[in-house]
């Protein structure tokens, strides 16, 4: 390796303890600068997406509302509390024997009974009933409620011409005066 000569002749100060001071001071406080700008950027991305779930958050709760009434009303929820629901219950027994049952006659015979198959027929189409009267339920509470807000919008809408109209009347009722 070949040593690199420098020139003699060219003065070079060993003692740049100012340069390297503000060097890393401008380095600091970049630093700080661009954490304060990323952690403003969070809080604005934060504060987006916590406005977009709000403007959603009733009609998710409704939804989950109705989801927790179906599943009650189905029969598929336990109706003990959950340090209990771990016991089972008569209704959970009745279930399994009646599970075991069905398996049984399955095995033992090729076709399957006529009545559980009628029984589970019957009880999607309640559940269909059921979910298409929630759903009409939910339409015209909707519906209703856009019709109050046109109505109000638009006897806002009267008072504020009737508001400028007067305010106009007695514009022109001053002129004359004056």
């Amino acid at each position: 390796m070949e040593s690199v000569e420098i020139a003699s002749d060219i003065p070079i100060s060993h003692h740049l303890h100012l340069t390297e001071f503000v060097g890393y001071g401008m380095y600091t406080v970049y630093l700080v600068v661009a954490v304060v700008v990323l952690l403003n950027v969070l809080i604005a991305m934060m504060s987006t997406t916590y406005g977009k779930i709000e403007q959603n958050a009733e009609t998710e709760w409704m939804v989950a509302r109705t989801s927790l009434m179906t599943q009650y009303m189905c029969g598929n929820v336990g109706t003990l509390p959950p340090p209990f629901n771990l016991i089972p219950s008569i209704n959970d027994i009745i279930y399994f024997s009646r599970k075991l049952y069905h398996l049984y006659r399955l095995r033992t015979s090729n076709s399957a009974p006529k009545k559980d198959e009628k029984k589970v027929n019957e009880g999607q189409q309640q559940y269909q009933v059921l979910i298409g009267i929630l759903t009409a339920r939910y339409v015209r509470t909707k519906q209703a409620e856009n019709a109050r807000r046109k109505q109000t919008d638009k006897i806002t809408e009267e008072l504020n011409n009737l508001k400028r109209t007067v305010e106009r009347l007695s514009n022109g009722l001053f002129e004359i005066k004056v």
